[in-house]
């Protein structure tokens, strides 16, 4: 009679360290999965709105003198276009950046391109544009003059920044790109 309360005591033990380790074989599985998963269902918050980013080019004309380029931009998206980071490559001098936030001049640079507006903007080509590539740091369109010599334009490149929760985006992914040499080297 004795042997048998001893033996009664080891069948509950076993089933509870069986089920403590199922149950941390089957975290160790569920886990990993459902942390991936999510991860790929979630899109990174600058992409997420910069979807709804649609700007174009409605007219390019190259000014009288050669050292302004007049463009027409359309807001076609869902955000206002606070500010635009404006490239220039050029044979001569490789890249160049510079940046363009002033839509209306009277304003001093609080008046963004609002969605459904179309607005004509003057970049230069001859002056202010900057080598440092950073998007933080840029000098101001037409600010500095810098004499663009004999340089042969290759393109003008258009980045749009939007304002989200007071925070700025540029979208790199619905940057424009004007590429047409008879009105740049005209």
């Amino acid at each position: 009679m004795i042997n048998n309360i001893n033996k009664k005591g080891v069948s509950p033990l076993v089933s509870w360290v069986l089920i403590v380790a199922f149950s941390v074989t089957m975290a160790f599985i569920i886990i990993p999965a459902m942390i991936d998963n999510i991860k790929d269902n979630v899109p990174e918050p600058d992409i997420k709105y910069c979807d709804d980013v649609r700007i174009s080019v409605e007219r390019v004309d190259k000014m009288i003198g050669g050292g302004s380029l007049l463009i027409e931009l359309s807001n076609e998206g869902s955000f206002s276009i606070q500010k635009l980071t404006v490239g220039r490559i050029t044979l001569d001098r490789g890249l160049q950046w510079c940046e363009y936030n002033d839509f209306d001049s009277a304003t001093n640079g609080e008046n963004p391109l609002t969605p459904g507006d179309s607005k004509i903007i003057f970049v230069e080509m001859d002056r202010g544009y900057s080598s440092d590539i950073t998007l933080e740091n840029f000098v101001l369109c037409g600010i500095n003059p810098i004499s663009a010599g004999d340089d042969d334009f290759v393109s003008i490149e258009l980045i749009p920044w939007i304002k989200v929760e007071d925070e700025l985006i540029n979208c790199v992914d619905k940057k424009i790109v004007i590429d047409d040499p008879t009105v740049l080297n005209s």
